[in-house]
């Protein structure tokens, strides 16, 4: 009987333990500077990849353009002389 009451106590001091590390960690992630600084990261790195995925499509469909030669709708518009000057101005640094 003693045996038993010992087991249970130690079940209970285990779960005791195990009940305060995860109330332990739920404070953590509840915490308003670790939400904070989670979000100026997130927000960072999602900025970083817009722009990184921007600049690829972007140099993807310059370098389509450069490769064509003629258009019929672009060049009824405007002469290839035009189109190659705005490329020129926005490929310049």
């Amino acid at each position: 009987m003693q045996e038993n009451i010992g087991d249970l106590q130690a079940s209970i001091d285990k779960l005791e333990k195990s009940v305060s590390f995860l109330g332990e960690q739920v404070r953590r992630q509840n915490s308003y500077r670790r939400n904070a600084s989670l979000s100026l990261v997130r927000g960072f790195s999602t900025a970083v990849g817009a722009t990184v995925i921007f600049g690829v499509i972007l140099a993807s469909l310059l370098q389509i353009v450069r490769s064509i030669d003629y258009v019929p709708i672009v060049n009824n518009l405007m002469s290839s002389e035009a189109i190659e000057s705005i490329i020129n101005k926005f490929t310049q640094p």
